[in-house]
C-alpha cells in the first residue's frame, strides 16, 4: 500500500505539467508565426519601426549626432522616425523615459545599422545574461529556462531591455552575501532602469559597508560617462520630461497606459475602476509593505538564498508602479529556478506561475482587469523565507 501512496501526486504532476506544455507550445507556435512573418528579410525593417526596439536605436543615433560620422544624416533620421521622442515637451506620450545612463547603450549599438543592431543586441544581452546568471551561481537549467520563457519571448520580440535587467537583478540579489564586490557593481547598473531595482533599497540595512560603496563607484561610473558623451543636458531634459510624461500615463485614460501588458498593483486598481488616487494610495501600501517584507527577509544571512532571491525578485513587481510583461523575466528565471529545486507536489504550481506571463494579454482582453499582482502574491507566498526547514 505504501508503495501505491506516491502515484497519485505524480500523476496529477504529469497532467499540470502536460497542460503547461500546451499552453508554452500554443503561445510558442502563435508568436513564432508573427515572428516569421515579421521577422522576414522583406519586412523587418517595418518590424523593427513598429517593435520598441527603434526608439532605443533611434536615440542612440541622436545622441551620436555630436559625431556626424558616426550617425545617420538628420533628415534621414527624421524620415524614419518623424516623432521626436527626445524633444524638450512632447506632447506625445511616447516620449523616450530611460535615464541618461541607458543611452549610453543606446548609443553603443546605434553605432551598427538598424537591422544588424537588433540581432547584436539580441545575442549579446543573450550571453551576458548567461554569464551573470552563471556567476551567480545558478545551474543551466535554470539558466535556460528563463530564457525560454514567454516573458523573455515578448522580451526578444519587441528588442527590450527585460533579459538584461532581469539577470542583473537576479544575479545581484543571488551574489549579496557571498560576493558583495560583485553584488554592489550589478546593483549601481540598476541605474539603467531604476524601478527594476526598488527593492534592492531593502537589501541594504545590515549591509551597507559592504554593498553600498561599490554600488556607488558602478554608479559613478555610468554617471561620468553619461556626463562626457552625452552632457548635462540629457539629465536636465530627463528631469524635465520624463516625471511630468510618466504622471499623465500614469494619471490619463487607461487605454494610454497599455493595460493588457502592465502588471502593477497601480494598473490592477485602474483597472478595477478606481480612481488614479485611490489607486496611487494602493501602490504606496503596497510599495512600503513589500519594502518591509524583503527588509525583513534579508536580515542576516540567507539558509536558502535562491528562495529569497525568488522572493525578493517576486515583491519587487509588487513595489514599482509601472512595469511591461517584457520585464517579467527576472520572474520567469526565478520561477523556474523554484521549480527545478521544489517538491513534486509544488512543481505544476511554479511551472504555471513560469507560463502565466505570456497569457497576461489574453486575460486582460477575457477580463478587462489586470490581474498579474495576484500572481505575484501567490508566487512570494510560495516563495516567502520567513520559515525554511532544515537542511
Amino acid at each position: 500500500m505504501d508503495k501505491t501512496r506516491p502515484r497519485g501526486p505524480r500523476v496529477l504532476l504529469v497532467l499540470v505539467l502536460a497542460v503547461v506544455c500546451i499552453l508554452y507550445f500554443a503561445l510558442f507556435e502563435r508568436l513564432a508565426v508573427d515572428i516569421h512573418d515579421n521577422f522576414a528579410s522583406s519586412r523587418l525593417v517595418v518590424t523593427l519601426v513598429r517593435a520598441d526596439y527603434l526608439r532605443f536605436w533611434y536615440v542612440g543615433q541622436r545622441f551620436l549626432e555630436a559625431w556626424p560620422a558616426l550617425a545617420e544624416s538628420p533628415a534621414l533620421l527624421a524620415k524614419q522616425f518623424p516623432l521626436d521622442i527626445l524633444g524638450p515637451a512632447p506632447a506625445s506620450l511616447k516620449a523616450w523615459l530611460y535615464p541618461p545612463t541607458m543611452n549610453l547603450l543606446a548609443m553603443l549599438f546605434a553605432l551598427l545599422p538598424m537591422t544588424v543592431s537588433f540581432w547584436a543586441w539580441t545575442v549579446l544581452t543573450m550571453l551576458a545574461a548567461m554569464a551573470l546568471l552563471r556567476r551567480a551561481g545558478l545551474g543551466w537549467g535554470a539558466i535556460i529556462l528563463g530564457l525560454l520563457s514567454p516573458a523573455d519571448m515578448y522580451n526578444f520580440v519587441g528588442g527590450q531591455t527585460g533579459l538584461l535587467m532581469g539577470a542583473l537583478l537576479v544575479a545581484c540579489l543571488l551574489t549579496v552575501d557571498t560576493r558583495p564586490r560583485f553584488a554592489g557593481l550589478l546593483a549601481g547598473c540598476l541605474s539603467l532602469k531604476p524601478q527594476v531595482g526598488l527593492a534592492f533599497i531593502a537589501v541594504l540595512p545590515g549591509r551597507l559597508r559592504r554593498l553600498l560603496p561599490w554600488a556607488v563607484l558602478s554608479f559613478l561610473i555610468w554617471l561620468a560617462l553619461s556626463l562626457s558623451l552625452e552632457g548635462p543636458a540629457a539629465w536636465v531634459r530627463f528631469f524635465a520630461v520624463a516625471g511630468p510624461v510618466g504622471t499623465r500615463i500614469l494619471d490619463g485614460p487607461l487605454k494610454d497606459a497599455s493595460p493588457a501588458w502592465s502588471l502593477s498593483v497601480f494598473m490592477m486598481l485602474r483597472s478595477f475602476g478606481a480612481p488614479g488616487s485611490l489607486a496611487g494610495a494602493g501602490q504606496v501600501i503596497s510599495s512600503v509593505v513589500g519594502l518591509a517584507l524583503v527588509g525583513y527577509a534579508w536580515r542576516g544571512a540567507a539558509r536558502a538564498p535562491v528562495r529569497r532571491m525568488a522572493f525578493t525578485v517576486t515583491v519587487s513587481l509588487l513595489v514599482t508602479p509601472y512595469g511591461f510583461v517584457y520585464d517579467l523575466v527576472g520572474f520567469g528565471i526565478a520561477m523556474a529556478a523554484m521549480g527545478l529545486s521544489a517538491t513534486d507536489r509544488r512543481k505544476p504550481v511554479f511551472a504555471c506561475l513560469w507560463v502565466i506571463p505570456g497569457y497576461l494579454e489574453a486575460l486582460f482582453h477575457a477580463s478587462g482587469f489586470v490581474v498579474f499582482p495576484i500572481v505575484a502574491v501567490i508566487a512570494a507566498a510560495l516563495c516567502h523565507p520567513f520559515v525554511q526547514p532544515d537542511g
